[in-house]
């Protein structure tokens, strides 16, 4: 190649029509040719590098005239200089782009730019501080250079670069922004090569770009979503040492703002004026409307704010974010957001930081629009101090950085989609509020809602006396599509499961099934079709839940589950004492009829001393028992017996005047009459009457 046709005609005096006189560009020209010479040939160099196993000879002089990372490395103070003789090793650098390194230094010429090389000789460049190079390569990737096999290569690269601030400036940045839509919008192929080993050596930064790009296809495609999750997984492992998804959850959960430096976030400034101590309670100033990770939120400071739950705010400032719009994010992918905002005086830079916090953000949450954040993020105090300081007095500004972390989604997307394989690491790793959104989406992978139902009672089971057990198993009940879980799960679980007796949720549960499901079983044919057709979420088919009738209450009464043994057990004992109670019941009925059979043949001889008036009173009272009522019946039982006894006292007291001294001996009774006759007698049943009767006579036969 001709190396004059490389080199540039340059201006004489730029901004002017000058053109650099031709002798000008003729030396240039054959000073290049000389230093390509000497480098070809290897005379008087003065350095050597040991780089990928070859040892590459260069000249001092020219390497610090080109690039100041070797002027550094090359200065008296570096130990790289000491090393006279010794070749200087560089890493992280391959020997071939190393070679179009120093050809590019002596020549300005780079070698042919394709797939196989662009990546690697755009960080070697990077690496030595070569801007003509780094542009080069980056006008080269934006022209089509990208590629699935290269991608991943060039974001590490700009990873190598510098951190998001760094990111932010061009070349980089928008080479940054290229290549994280490339990967996102070609997801698939790069998880088809190697299992996406490339992704898994990403920085924090690009991949946490690419899993937020691509959240709206992975959305629509559940396998596409698991398979980037075991990508991101790997990563922990590798980079967080969290092997599963409670570990990756648990560990991420707790960073806060200044810990998602890898994310670029969205910071946004709003003025607080009229400070003063005599401001009213509850004085509010909002900001603009935030856009960041796809969602849309509000910040807002305010003073001594009024409070339902009675906490004391005077004399602070509380500070809040509020979600407006949630976007395209389904009720699976977790919002968490990390915020935090300082107050400032532009005057002198004076600050107050309210600190930082991580909050997950429910669907219900954006609907509701309620704040969140601490009501006491600034003494009063300091800030109306700042107020008066600033020059614009009584004035001061907010700012306010808000990051949604799309790998905290990704994780909570991840785990609705294999709730069925690992339910009580699930149940157990994140908090209620996640989980309420988890297993209200229709995304959430069960067989059917029995399991999930089975699921939430073997997650109580397993800590029964846990207070904070019992309050997530209480918010998560109600997400529970009830209509699908058997009426016969339901009971069985009413008997068996001590957490959910005590559970009010599941108390409604119950009561509304039972009371519905009655009502349901009277439906049309029309109904049941139209209800047996509705869209259930899951991968396996539910199957109808029965209609709840007696019958099938008697149903289950007779036949309980077979884990239940504790019911059977319970119920069979109560049949037993019923039985005891009926075989009671019945030898008081003989003693009663025993008993009728005495008061007949007393009445019979009594009635032979006894008026004609009280005789048809006696048949009158004692006939035989209507079927009108039980209290007829015991009634007349009773005063039958009663008068019996007192129509033998009386006949008794007549026969002693007449003589009969042998039948007073045989109906002799200790008791009045006065004391048989009390209403409480007669409100007693037929059994009752007659153990009262032989409790109370003593009938001498």
């Amino acid at each position: 190649m001709d190396l004059a046709l490389a080199i540039p005609c340059l201006s004489a005096t730029q901004g002017t029509e000058d053109v650099e006189p031709p002798s000008a560009i003729a030396h240039r020209q054959q000073l290049v040719r000389g230093l390509a010479e000497l480098l070809a040939c290897g005379q008087f160099q003065d350095v050597q590098f040991a780089v990928d196993g070859q040892i590459f000879g260069a000249h001092r002089v020219v390497l610090c005239a080109a690039s100041d990372y070797f002027r550094k490395m090359l200065a008296t103070t570096f130990i790289e200089s000491q090393n006279i003789g010794s070749p200087i090793t560089i890493a992280d650098i391959s020997a071939q782009a190393f070679g179009a390194v120093l050809q590019f230094i002596y020549t300005g010429i780079a070698e042919p730019l394709g797939p196989g090389n662009v990546a690697e000789l755009l960080r070697a460049a990077n690496k030595v501080c070569l801007d003509e190079l780094v542009q080069q390569c980056t006008e080269h990737l934006a022209d089509g250079g990208l590629s699935t096999h290269n991608c991943c290569e060039v974001l590490e690269a700009v990873s190598e670069h510098g951190g998001m601030p760094e990111m932010q400036l061009p070349p980089w940045r928008d080479l940054f922004n290229r290549c994280t839509t490339y990967a996102a919008e070609n997801l698939e192929d790069m998880l088809c090569i190697e299992g996406g080993r490339a992704l898994v050596n990403l920085d924090a930064g690009s991949l946490a770009v690419i899993v937020e790009k691509s959240g709206t296809r992975v959305l629509s495609r559940p396998l596409l979503l698991v398979d980037l999750w075991k990508v991101v997984q790997r990563w922990a492992e590798k980079e967080l040492g969290a092997y599963d998804i409670g570990a990756f959850f648990t560990k991420m959960e707790g960073w806060v703002y200044k810990d998602l430096d890898f994310l670029a976030g969205v910071e946004s400034r709003f003025e607080i004026s009229g400070m003063s101590l005599e401001l009213a309670d509850s004085k509010t100033w909002y900001s603009d409307t935030i856009g960041s990770g796809g969602c849309k939120w509000i910040a807002y400071v305010i003073k001594n704010e009024k409070r339902r739950d009675g906490l004391d705010t005077k004399g602070w400032y509380g500070a809040y974010l509020r979600p407006q719009d949630r976007g395209q994010l389904p009720a699976h992918w977790g919002c968490f957001a990390a915020y935090q905002m300082s107050i400032v005086n532009a005057s002198n830079g004076s600050t107050l930081s309210s600190g930082s916090r991580t909050m997950h953000f429910r669907r219900d949450s954006f609907a509701r629009q309620r704040g969140w954040g601490s009501h006491r993020a600034f003494l009063a105090s300091a800030v109306d101090g700042l107020a008066a300081e600033n020059l614009r007095d009584g004035v001061v500004s907010v700012e306010v950085g808000v990051k949604v972390n799309p790998l905290l989604g990704l994780c909570t997307a991840a785990a609705a989609l294999s709730f069925a394989t690992q339910p009580q690491q699930i149940l157990t790793t994140f908090d209620a509020d996640v989980l309420v959104d988890m297993l209200s989406s229709e995304e959430l992978v069960v067989a059917n809602e029995d399991c999930l139902f089975d699921d939430l009672v073997t997650f109580a089971s397993t800590f029964p006396e846990s207070d904070e057990a019992a309050g997530k198993l209480e918010e998560l009940l109600p997400t529970l599509r009830v209509q699908h879980v058997s009426f016969a799960k339901l009971l069985d679980a009413a008997k068996g499961s001590t957490p959910l007796q005590r559970s009010p949720a599941f108390k409604t549960i119950l009561y509304n099934q039972l009371r519905n499901g009655l009502q349901a079983s009277r439906t049309t044919d029309r109904d049941t079709a139209t209800q047996s057709a509705e869209t259930r979420r899951g991968t396996a088919p539910t199957a109808a839940a029965a209609a709840i009738t007696f019958d099938t209450l008697v149903d289950w009464l007779l036949h309980p589950s077979a884990e239940l043994a504790g019911v059977q057990t319970l119920l069979s004992q109560s049949l037993e004492a019923q039985e005891e109670q009926q075989r009671e019941l019945a030898l008081a009925r003989r003693e009663l009829q025993a008993a009728r059979e005495e008061a007949q043949r007393m009445r019979r001889r009594a009635q032979a001393f006894t008026p004609e008036a009280d005789q048809d009173q006696l048949i009158s009272v004692a006939r035989p028992r209507s079927a009108s009522g039980s209290s007829q019946r015991h009634t007349a039982e009773l005063c039958a017996v009663e008068l019996c006894v007192g129509s033998s006292t009386a006949g008794s007291t007549s026969a002693a005047s007449q003589g009969r001294s042998t039948f007073i001996s045989r109906c002799a009774v200790k008791h009045s009459r006065s004391k048989l006759c009390g209403a409480g007698f007669q409100r007693l049943p037929s059994v009752g009457t007659w153990l009262l009767l032989r409790q109370r006579f003593q009938v001498v036969h």
